[in-house]
């Protein structure tokens, strides 16, 4: 039996193996190890604290600061915060602005959709503004999801929103569980 963990910043990355068939699934060691290679969990930690795990489907890199993660594949990047306070997704969309404004300033939501997360209510809204970095004119997609009590917004973003970026924030937020 091989396995392997990988500590970074408040974040784990896990692969491994186990030497016998899963007699439920029928999943092979083989299978198992392939599907665990490719595997990363990411964790958003509060104040030393564990309060999201995101398990992306493919290699990623994560770099975790206290109440917000970045999740980078490739030239592809989502952001996620925990809304610290919020009770409700009205809470969060209510503080949105300062919630992204590191990423992206002035949001105006031109559609919001309703979705479900983890088992709960979401929305995604998608709008217009300003990008942090260079003060370009840009477009974000934002998911603002609850997970065991807490509120969190994931967010990419661009001059121009690239569909495959939003697909993959939409599958990495799929992801979501408690720690």
């Amino acid at each position: 039996m091989f396995a392997a963990c990988l500590l970074l910043t408040g974040l784990t990355a896990m692969v491994g193996c186990d030497s016998s068939k899963d007699a439920r699934s029928g999943t092979t060691d083989a299978a198992r190890t392939n599907a665990a290679a490719k595997a990363n969990v990411c964790v958003l930690q509060t104040d030393g604290r564990a309060v999201l795990r995101l398990t992306p489907p493919a290699e990623v890199v994560c770099t975790a600061h206290n109440g917000s993660l970045q999740v980078q594949r490739e030239n592809i990047r989502i952001d996620v915060w925990q809304v610290r306070g919020a009770q409700t997704l009205d809470d969060a969309i209510g503080r949105l602005g300062s919630v992204i404004e590191s990423e992206f300033k002035e949001f105006k939501a031109a559609s919001t959709t309703e979705l479900m997360i983890a088992g709960s209510p979401a929305r995604r809204l998608l709008g217009s503004g300003v990008e942090a970095d260079d003060n370009d004119p840009g477009t974000a997609d934002v998911v603002v999801f609850k997970v065991g009590g807490r509120v969190f917004v994931a967010c990419t973003h661009e001059e121009h929103l690239n569909p495959i970026a939003q697909q993959w924030m939409m599958t990495v937020v799929g992801t979501a569980q408690e720690p």
